[in-house]
This record gives C-alpha cells, structure tokens and sequence, in this order.
C-alpha cells in the first residue's frame, strides 16, 4: 500500500496512469468540485502544507471519495494543472487552426494566452498563481515537474510546433519547427517576473499592444519571409 502525504492509503496502483472510469453526470459534477476545492487548496497552502481533509470538507464529499478519482495528493495536483490548461489550450488551438496571415494568427494567440495567464481564475486568483505554486512544488519533486511539464507540452507545444511546421512547409518561415515553437513559447511566457512580482503583470488594456510587441520582435528575431 502506498502511504499518503495527508494520510490514508491507496490500493498499489502507479501514480503516473490516471484513473478512467465511466461517471454519471454527479460523478463527473463531484469531481469537478473536488478540482476546484483542490485547486483553492494548493494555491493557498502549497502543495506540501495542502491537506485532503480539507480538500473533502471544501468539496463536500469524503476524503475517501477522493481516491475514487485520484491515486493520491500528486495526482490529484497533476489533474488541477492538466484541466486548467485543458480549458486554456482548446481555444489556442482553435487560434493556431484558424486562416489568416501568420503575424495576426500570431498576435491573436499571444493576446488570449497573456490573457489567460492574467484573468481570474480558481475562485477569483490569476493563473500565474498556480504558476508560483507550480514552481515551488518543482523544487522539491522533480517527478511531478516533469508530469506537469508533460501536461504543458502535450497542451501548447505541440499545436505550436505542428502550426510552424507548417508554416515552414508552405514557405512562409525559415528555420526549425521544434526551435520556433519553443522560443515562441518562451516569448510569451511572460510569467517569471509575474510569479515573483504581481504588480507587473500587465492591465488587460495593455494586452493587445504587448502581444504586437512580443510577436514583432520574435519574427524579427527569426528573420521570417516577407508576407
């Protein structure tokens, strides 16, 4: 049996598969407020002071309940980061899947994610909040950075790699899929000086202007073809 951070055992199960299982429309409503419970949980504890106790009291379920949908404390973190950038990634990938020139795709991509990393969320908090937490935890678990990683590249990388690619395959940029998508990426994850300094996270009027800004400057940077 494994032994929980918060107490309590699970059956001998690996962390890493998540569970399936066929829910009705209460069990998928139960879960969705053990998320959101979770989710209020870990950002204002930090994942090892986060209790499942409390996580059950919040939820209104029993904390046995919650291993009826999650192996563990880790898995149950992995599954708040997963569905909070699920329900951020799809309408990116709708931006990246959309016809129109490359600079506007582009800009319309950066606006929404900036936005998205700075709009309420989890009752109210910015999702740079979980960022922080996210970072904190990566310190001392290594193998839960690198799930949450996992989660981030299947959600962001991915689309974007296989949106320059293409790009690249009908000649409207130069250079390398993986290299683009990645520093791209990194261009508009704006979010370190954020998780250490709120005040300088950008007012939503600013966001429009700062996602032209970062995209000039990235096409600049990797010398695309003229339009």
């Amino acid at each position: 049996m494994n032994s929980m951070a918060s107490g309590g055992t699970v059956p001998p199960t690996s962390p890493h598969q998540p569970k399936v299982r066929q829910m009705s429309e209460a069990g998928d409503a139960r879960r969705l407020r053990i998320l959101c419970a979770a989710s209020h949980e870990f950002l204002a504890k930090g994942f090892e002071a986060a209790n499942l106790d409390d996580v059950a009291l919040s939820a209104g379920v029993g904390k046995a309940t919650i291993y009826k949908y999650f192996h563990d404390k880790s898995d149950l973190f992995i599954h708040c980061v997963l569905d909070s950038v699920t329900r951020a990634a799809t309408p990116l990938r709708q931006v990246l899947d959309a016809n129109g020139p490359l600079e506007e795709i582009l800009c319309r991509f950066a606006a929404m994610h900036i936005n998205r990393m700075i709009q309420p969320v989890f009752g109210g908090r910015p999702f740079y909040e979980m960022a922080r937490t996210l970072v904190g935890t990566s310190i001392s678990h290594v193998d839960l950075a690198r799930r949450c990683k996992s989660v981030f590249r299947e959600n962001l990388g991915v689309p974007l790699f296989d949106f320059f690619r293409e790009k690249i395959a009908r000649g409207e940029m130069r250079g390398d899929a993986r290299f683009l998508s990645e520093h791209f990426a990194q261009f508009i994850f704006f979010t370190n000086s954020v998780i250490l300094e709120p005040e300088t996270a950008p007012h939503p009027d600013e966001v429009d202007e700062l996602a032209h800004k970062i995209v000039d400057l990235f096409l600049n940077g990797c010398r695309s073809k003229p339009m």
